[in-house]
């Protein structure tokens, strides 16, 4: 089957001060991506075959908790779903 990923003409906002919600062309960019309709999302692969956290903090964003902080996907450098990326293909070789 593969991720959750439904196309929605708009996703539910979040934040107070700096507005954001989820965009649905991130799901070309990152197809590990999941996305909730608790508006959060995870990695796919993560979530089905990961084992117990690592008990660092935020080790189980992407697994148990979701990520939902839609103002650090653009961050450049420090994306989160390109940080997890790397930190996923560090454990994978």
């Amino acid at each position: 089957m593969g991720p959750y990923q439904p196309l929605m003409s708009e996703y539910p906002l979040t934040g107070k001060k700096h507005i954001r919600r989820f965009q649905s062309h991130w799901f070309k960019s990152y197809p590990w991506l999941e996305y909730s309709e608790k508006n959060i999302a995870f990695c796919f692969p993560c979530y089905l075959f990961s084992s117990k956290s690592s008990g660092k903090p935020g080790s189980d964003t992407f697994t148990v908790k979701g990520f939902h902080c839609w103002k650090k996907v653009n961050d450049r450098e420090q994306c989160v779903f390109l940080t997890h990326m790397k930190k996923r293909s560090k454990f994978s070789s």
